[in-house]
């Protein structure tokens, strides 16, 4: 059970390495896994049975005393309990640590003026003192979001899984949609008459209902996906027991989406390969024997690409699902996410990288059904490509990233 094992690595990780933290971290692992395999033998599936094994034993703070784990020093200083570190009941034992208390007599009275003179700073507006150890208290603190359920979690990462074909056939569909209508046109474009209006009419017959079909799949998993708009969408917040989790699934599917990626580029790369060799192949030949050549390898193009993202997408699918449950997780709050960090740049930049595909199809579109040349217009896309890096690259040193 590797994901057990990171699971439980993560979550020790904020305590020292002692005999007693690998003989609690034995203990709670032989305990999660009893849960593990009765909730497989009761017929659950593996994620849920991961689930149901982290919510009964994966919140460390709650069984710390059970296991006897050691007290960790905060990044702060000061001495608390590893469930002082997110805000557990171990908080309320170190403030009182933390305020210095003389002894004797009127140790006591000592002790209550300190608190009652930090409380009057805070209603007065000005920062409370503290001391050296503590962490400083805020007079206004932010209010924090609601944390969703181990279980919302676990749906969530289930439902991802099951729609991850949704998400693949719908987009390589609508990627290939494009192959027939462009292919045929490529084909006879040259050609005239009733034989082009023809193939015209039959390759847009072709694509409107791929891309139908496309974009029905990813409307259908849009609505799957609903329920979970509150963890999708960042309203609420992530703990650490779901962070452990998310990134623990996201490790064991790693060597599947290595896989799925490396597969995807070399289609990718290859993808060029069919309209460049059409194109050298037919160079010296007559345009009307040329073009049926040229219209088969632009389809062939098109469809290694939609199969290299009909391959990539669904081996993703436990990323997307990992970036959305820890987007609220106190390590992706200190970072600016890409969304955020673009705002680096100023109105047009951000207007360009918006609009510029778009131009450059419309450009590719109508010079090819203008001129007919669809053995030659193919050439804006890698000169588009080169313009596009290299504004990225211009760009993007002028305004540099503000991220650490």
């Amino acid at each position: 059970m590797n994901i057990l094992d990171n699971y439980l690595d993560t979550m020790f990780s904020r305590y020292p390495l002692t005999p007693e933290t690998q003989e609690a971290k034995c203990e709670l692992r032989a305990m999660m896994e009893d849960s593990y395999n009765g909730a497989i033998a009761a017929g659950r599936s593996q994620n849920e049975a991961i689930g149901q094994a982290i919510a009964e034993f994966g919140n460390i703070e709650e069984v710390a005393p059970t296991l006897g784990l050691a007290k960790t020093e905060p990044v702060f200083g000061g001495p608390v309990s590893g469930a002082s570190a997110f805000g557990g009941p171990a908080s309320a034992a170190s403030a009182e640590h933390a305020i210095p208390q003389s002894r004797g007599v009127n140790g006591g009275e000592s002790a209550n003026t300190n608190a009652e003179t930090g409380a009057g700073r805070a209603e007065a507006g000005a920062a409370p003192a503290t001391t050296s150890g503590c962490v400083p208290a805020f007079s206004q603190p932010m209010p924090e979001k609601r944390a969703f359920t181990m279980a919302q979690a676990q749906n969530y990462m289930d439902t991802m899984r099951q729609t991850r074909w949704l998400l693949g056939i719908g987009v390589a569909l609508i990627v290939f949609a494009a192959a027939p209508l462009v292919g045929l046109a490529v084909a006879y474009g040259s050609v005239g008459g009733m034989r082009e209006n023809l193939s015209l009419l039959l390759g847009f017959a072709l694509l409107l209902p791929l891309v139908g079909v496309g974009v029905g799949l990813l409307v259908y998993r849009n609505q799957r996906l609903s329920p979970f708009r509150r963890i999708t969408s960042g309203m609420d917040r992530c703990t650490p027991e779901i962070e452990a989790y998310a990134n623990a699934a996201q490790q064991q599917e790693s060597s599947k989406r290595t896989i799925a990626l490396v597969i995807a580029v070399i289609l990718w790369i290859l993808s060029a390969l069919p309209i460049l060799s059409a194109g050298i192949f037919t160079q010296d030949w007559p345009q009307d024997q040329a073009d049926p050549l040229l219209g088969l390898g632009t389809a062939a193009t098109l469809v290694l690409v939609s199969l290299g993202l009909l391959i990539f997408l669904p081996a993703n699918w436990v990323n997307f699902a990992q970036t959305h449950l820890v987007q609220t997780s106190p390590d992706a709050i200190a970072m600016n996410d890409s969304e955020q960090d673009a705002t680096r740049y100023p109105v047009w930049v951000r207007a360009i990288f918006s609009g510029f595909w778009l131009v450059i199809t419309a450009v590719y579109l109508a010079w090819s059904f203008i001129t007919g040349n669809w053995g030659i217009t193919w050439i804006v896309w890698p000169i588009a490509a080169i313009a596009f890096s290299a504004f990225a690259a211009i760009v993007g040193t002028i305004y540099p990233s503000h991220r650490p």
